[in-house]
């Protein structure tokens, strides 16, 4: 697999390596999507789902609100029962 990156992180790449942080290129890359795995990407599912529990549970409010679902100001309630009229 060949990557190709910008220069500065190339350059922050083979500083790491040059310091001793890692022994290589596909060191650094495996420590980091390890850690990604394990430390931001459990943060991000779980704020994610959150913030979709809650829309979903602002939608439902307004629906049962009978909040209106377009500029038209026709409701949800309106949609529900277009079939209905015809």
């Amino acid at each position: 697999m060949a990557i190709e990156v910008k220069p500065d992180t190339q350059r922050l790449v083979e500083d790491e390596i040059r310091s001793g942080h890692f022994a290589s290129a596909d060191e650094l890359i495996l420590k980091c999507v390890q850690a990604w795995r394990t430390l931001i990407l459990p943060a991000e599912v779980a704020a994610s789902s959150g913030e979709r529990c809650k829309r979903a549970a602002g939608r439902i409010r307004a629906f049962r609100k009978g909040i209106r679902a377009d500029r038209q100001g026709t409701s949800w309630r309106d949609y529900a029962h277009l079939d209905h009229r015809f």
